[in-house]
């Protein structure tokens, strides 16, 4: 019985950190590569002046 509980409670816990992980570094990746694009843009606009 609690070996089923133990089971299953890891396997979701596992689940959702991961889930709650992958979600956190796909929002981080996405921020970074904003601030990147952002950063470029400016380079460029200052080329163009």
């Amino acid at each position: 019985m609690w070996k089923t509980c133990d089971y299953n409670c890891n396997h979701w816990i596992k689940y959702v950190w991961l889930t709650v992980y992958t979600k956190g570094h796909q929002h981080f990746s996405e921020k970074k590569n904003s601030i990147i694009s952002n950063k470029r843009l400016a380079k460029q606009q200052k080329t163009l002046l």
